[in-house]
């Protein structure tokens, strides 16, 4: 999605306006350093940032980012699926677990309106986007996460996160199972006179992507046959010092 804002805009970003992102951001901070802990005041700054990114012409899609850092929230990880995760009273977490349902219901919703598969429209573009999200996806996540992962740890000299190398795969195989954000992407990167056929190719592409849950199931299955245990029991043993 970043790429996709700074490299390929609808229109010419105007740089001149990022600026003003200082802004909401020191508002949030504000509140935060305030004590303001109700997730939805943080909606006040970050509307505001979600107008600068659109007067520049960037993907709105993006604007609360800027915002997030700011917010209250945990100092450390617990593990991807430590119970007492979703107990975290902090804004940044509590937001998380109420927009949970409703992002859900909307991107079911834009995958039914952008359906309509042509089964047998098979091109480039098919082969583009089921192998980027089976293979770029899962990789691009393992990678990029172990590398912050790590980038943390280092700064704060602590332990600060952890999660297995299994489970991190896992995690990046089942992002692999993609349609609304295929959808978007495709659309915005296939020229206009080649976009109608493009796009019929990049859903069955996406379509094709299903078979990262056969996966997902199955490296599930042989993490339980060799450690005898689930990989969210693996994931929730400590790490090693």
């Amino acid at each position: 999605m970043l790429i996709l804002a700074i490299f390929m805009p609808a229109q010419p970003v105007q740089w001149l306006l990022l600026p003003l992102l200082a802004i909401p951001m020191g508002a949030a901070w504000i509140m935060r350093k305030r004590g303001v802990n109700g997730w939805g005041w943080y909606w006040i700054p970050g509307l505001l940032s979600i107008w600068i990114f659109h007067e520049a012409h960037l993907h709105t899609t993006l604007g609360f980012l800027p915002i997030i850092p700011f917010m209250p929230h945990a100092h450390s990880d617990m593990g991807l699926w430590a119970k007492g995760e979703s107990d975290r009273k902090d804004a940044l977490s509590r937001m998380e677990r109420h927009l949970e349902s409703p992002v859900e219901i909307i991107l079911g919703i834009f995958a039914f309106a952008n359906a309509g598969i042509v089964l047998t429209q098979f091109n480039s573009a098919t082969v583009a986007v089921w192998s980027g999200l089976e293979f770029g996806k899962p990789l691009g996540i393992f990678l990029s996460i172990r590398a912050f992962i790590w980038l943390a740890n280092w700064i704060t000299g602590e332990r600060l996160f952890h999660i297995s190398n299994i489970a991190l795969l896992l995690v990046g195989v089942i992002a692999g199972i993609g349609f609304t954000v295929s959808m978007f992407m495709s659309g915005a990167s296939f020229p206009a006179e080649v976009q109608a056929a493009a796009m019929e190719g990049a859903k069955m592409g996406a379509l094709f992507s299903l078979s990262s849950a056969v996966l997902a199931f199955f490296i599930a299955w042989i993490v339980r046959l060799w450690y005898g245990k689930s990989v969210s029991d693996l994931d929730a043993a400590p790490a090693p010092a």
